[in-house]
């Protein structure tokens, strides 16, 4: 069977910033066959659903898409949401899983999209990791910092927040996604970049296929 690599190009206009979001999202409607069709977008296998490559490099600079992953990638970069808020402005110790966060940023448009319709982002706390760190379940939508955030009910709130990948890693660090943000100066530019990500999506599918037919030596042994 061959691979399969489907996905989403989600390209706007941010008034309030003047820029050209575009965002690379990997899809996936269910196995094959049957066959790619209008309606039905396949990833195949599992594996690459992680299809993108980008890089937290800092929180001053924040993450920078790299490419579309390549076979060595997806068998050797680790998958890393973005499912962690650090604020080290505050003290996480009073919260407990289940708790709700809302997450406000200054400029909501640059969170706002077909998977987080909302103007105000609300997440449940996985598990607090220490006193500045927490994860959440799911995903941030992008990086972002100096994110304003509260508990529901305003018991614990700060102008600070961070989002950061899993495991809180300390940069520059590569990693895995199915999600991410890109922001462009105009539509010719994001354009640019949707025909580079189809170029190394069919690689990626293709590559994956090829290396499946490697030749391969076998020696039946007696059972008696």
């Amino acid at each position: 069977m061959g691979s399969y690599v489907s996905a989403d190009f989600e390209i706007d206009y941010l008034e309030p910033t003047d820029e050209v979001r575009l965002i690379l999202r990997n899809r996936d409607t269910g196995d094959v066959p049957p066959a790619p069709s209008a309606v039905h977008f396949p990833t195949y296998p599992d594996s690459l659903k992680h299809c993108i490559v980008a890089e937290y490099v800092s929180d001053s600079i924040g993450e920078r898409y790299v490419r579309v992953a390549t076979p060595d990638d997806i068998g050797a970069l680790p998958y890393l949401a973005l499912n962690t808020l650090v604020d080290t402005t505050t003290d996480f110790s009073t919260v407990l899983q289940g708790d709700k966060i809302v997450v406000s940023p200054t400029n909501y448009t640059l969170w706002q999209s077909t998977e987080y319709p909302s103007t105000t982002f609300e997440f449940t706390v996985a598990n607090v990791v220490d006193s500045t760190t927490l994860e959440i379940y799911g995903a941030f939508p992008a990086f972002m910092k100096d994110i304003s955030w509260e508990l529901t009910g305003g018991s614990l709130r700060s102008n600070y927040g961070v989002t950061r990948r899993a495991g809180n890693p300390t940069g520059p660090v590569y990693f895995k996604d199915r999600r991410f943000t890109t922001y462009h100066a105009s539509v010719a530019s994001a354009h640019i970049l949707i025909a580079s990500v189809k170029a190394g999506l069919d690689a990626l599918a293709t590559d994956t296929t090829t290396a499946s037919l490697s030749d391969t030596t076998y020696t039946a042994k007696s059972k008696i």
